[in-house]
C-alpha cells in the first residue's frame, strides 16, 4: 500500500499484539486490536473523518499572476517580514503581499498555532521544541516569543492527547 501512496491511511487490525510494531513500520493511522467494539469502530472511524476533511482543506496563494493551491498538511510554517507573507512547504516557499491576520484567518484552528507575532506554524511538523525555539521537520529553528509560549504549549498537548486517543 505505501509503495503506490505515501499518505493514505491504514487503520491496522489484528488479534495479535505483536504485530504492532508491523503496523508502525508503514505509519499505520490507528491501531485496532481484535475484537473491535463498535464504540471503538465509530471512534476511529470519526478519527479519520475528521483527519480525510482536514487533508482536503486548502490555503490559496496568489503568487505573482498565478495561484497556487496548499493543502493544509504541506504547509510547514507562515511567516511575514517586511510585509511579504512566506508560506513554506518541504519543496518551496511561495510568497505573497497580504497581512498575516487574513492568511490566519483562512487556516485550521486545529492544525495551525502563533508562535510569535509574525509566525504561524504548522502543529503536525513539529520535530521538538525548547523554552524559546521551535524546530520544524524541515530544520528550520523558528524564535517562539513569549506571550505566545503559554497558548502554544496548550495547542500542542490538546494535539498530543487528540493524536493518542
Amino acid at each position: 500500500i505505501r509503495k503506490k501512496d505515501l499518505f493514505v491511511p491504514i487503520i491496522y487490525t489484528t488479534s495479535y499484539t505483536s504485530f504492532a510494531i508491523d503496523a508502525f513500520e508503514v505509519t499505520a493511522f490507528r491501531y485496532l486490536n481484535k475484537p473491535i467494539t463498535k464504540d471503538k469502530l465509530h471512534k476511529v472511524l470519526g478519527q479519520l473523518d475528521e483527519y480525510m476533511g482536514q487533508n482536503s482543506k486548502k490555503l490559496i496563494i496568489c503568487n505573482k499572476q498565478e495561484s497556487i493551491s496548499l493543502c493544509y498538511r504541506d504547509i510547514i510554517y507562515i511567516d511575514i517580514a517586511l510585509r511579504v507573507v512566506g508560506v513554506h512547504t518541504k519543496d518551496k516557499t511561495y510568497h505573497h503581499h497580504i497581512p498575516l491576520k487574513e492568511v490566519e484567518s483562512d487556516l485550521n484552528g486545529d492544525m495551525f498555532v502563533k508562535i510569535a507575532k509574525n509566525c504561524i506554524i504548522n502543529i503536525e511538523h513539529i520535530s521538538e521544541f525548547t523554552k524559546r525555539d521551535v524546530e520544524m521537520d524541515n530544520g528550520d529553528i523558528l524564535y517562539m516569543s513569549r506571550n505566545f509560549s503559554k497558548a502554544f504549549k496548550e495547542k500542542y498537548m490538546e494535539f498530543v492527547i487528540k493524536m493518542s486517543e
